[in-house]
């Protein structure tokens, strides 16, 4: 959606590498915290950063920045939830969210590299299927670990809020981007 107005060096392939890094890094840095502490489930910033990325920089550099990031936590980097890392990460209760990190990754950057940036209604609908793919596919997996009475109530009062905030943070920090990047013109719907 934006990658063709980020630029560093001029060369697209090179640039594309730079952009991996730097959200790879990006995702090491802010990742491990968390951001609600009422929650067994940590609530942290992982999923937004894995959706919010690839839309910004598209599917190649944004899975890229993904598998980078998971890579640093397998090989004992603590970038995972409050700062774990390992594979064995992959093998608890949260692994069905790791795991989920790459495909939604691909989602989110595959389909915004077809929006325009005045195409709001859609980028919603890409972010919000980007993040169900990580609630689904993690949610399975937890509950496939960890059985609960009623885990239907808790969707309902703590991952779906959760997930909207997160949706929502992902639009607005995409719209003060792309009108930082585009223009005024294309931003508000020119060419």
């Amino acid at each position: 959606m934006f990658r063709r107005y980020i630029r560093f060096t001029g060369k697209p392939t090179t640039d594309d590498v730079l952009l991996s890094l730097l959200g790879a890094l990006l995702l090491c840095l802010l990742a491990p915290h968390r951001i609600l502490a009422s929650t067994e489930v940590p609530v942290t910033l992982q999923s937004l950063l894995v959706v919010l990325i690839p839309a910004l920089t598209g599917m190649r550099t944004g899975v890229f920045a993904v598998l980078l990031y998971l890579l640093a936590g397998i090989l004992g980097v603590p970038v995972f939830a409050e700062f774990q890392s390992g594979f064995v990460r992959f093998l608890g209760p949260t692994g069905g969210f790791l795991m989920s990190f790459a495909i939604s990754a691909w989602i989110a950057g595959m389909l915004s590299e077809q929006l325009r940036v005045h195409q709001r209604l859609k980028l919603l609908g890409v972010l919000s299927l980007s993040h169900a793919v990580v609630l689904i596919m993690g949610l399975f997996w937890y509950w496939g670990m960890i059985p609960e009475d009623e885990p239907w109530l808790r969707l309902k009062n703590e991952f779906i809020p959760n997930t909207i905030v997160k949706i929502g943070l992902s639009f607005i920090a995409l719209q003060v981007i792309g009108r930082l990047l585009a223009g005024k013109e294309e931003f508000y719907g020119g060419n």
